[in-house]
């Protein structure tokens, strides 16, 4: 008995093994990165330690795995308070632009440029809610740009909470004279 328990269990574990590699492999470039493809992919959140979990604000600039057979990649996140925020792309062979959403309602909220080949900004105050930004890929869609499998965009995200940006100055005037705030 105890020898086909012990069967029972190395089977289990080799059938789940297999499983567990078959789901790894089957989740695409999030989780198994290209070995040819030295780059980091756009996240899919800035919810997280790396970005907005530590201190409700954050900044980014690099140069980051693009997907292009997707046609589009969309980074959710949540702000908590007022804050300013500020997407960039640099202009690249393939027409990347950049749309952002609320993600309650799905009301688009501000898009960038719609040129082509020109750097991409979206830049303004966000309220406290839930917002999706995405990445549209067009050069694939219209059949102008063939994916390498390791294509890259260069960007920038930024989220900075506007109480940063908003200290009271006080003025001190000579001669006694009252002081203004500002």
């Amino acid at each position: 008995m105890k020898h086909s328990s012990r069967a029972f269990s190395f089977r289990t574990f080799i059938v789940l093994s297999i499983c567990f590699i078959s789901f790894i492999k089957a989740q695409g470039d999030e989780t198994t990165p290209s070995i040819e493809c030295k780059y980091e992919p756009i996240p899919s959140t800035f919810n997280s330690l790396s970005y907005l979990d530590f201190n409700k604000e954050f900044h980014v600039h690099g140069e980051f795995r693009a997907n292009f057979e997707e046609y589009s990649r969309s980074v959710s996140f949540n702000t908590t308070e007022e804050s300013l925020f500020r997407a960039y792309v640099a202009p690249h062979e393939i027409d990347v632009d950049l749309w952002l959403y609320d993600a309650v309602t799905g009301d688009r909220i501000a898009r960038s440029s719609l040129n082509v080949g020109t750097e991409e900004v979206i830049q303004m105050t966000l309220q406290p809610g839930s917002y999706s930004l995405k990445f549209n890929f067009f050069g694939v869609i219209f059949g102008t740009y063939e994916p390498t499998g390791c294509d890259t965009i260069v960007m920038a995200a930024s989220i900075s909470k506007t109480t940063n940006h908003r200290k009271n100055l006080t003025l001190h005037l000579p001669n006694n004279r009252k002081s203004s705030s500002y």
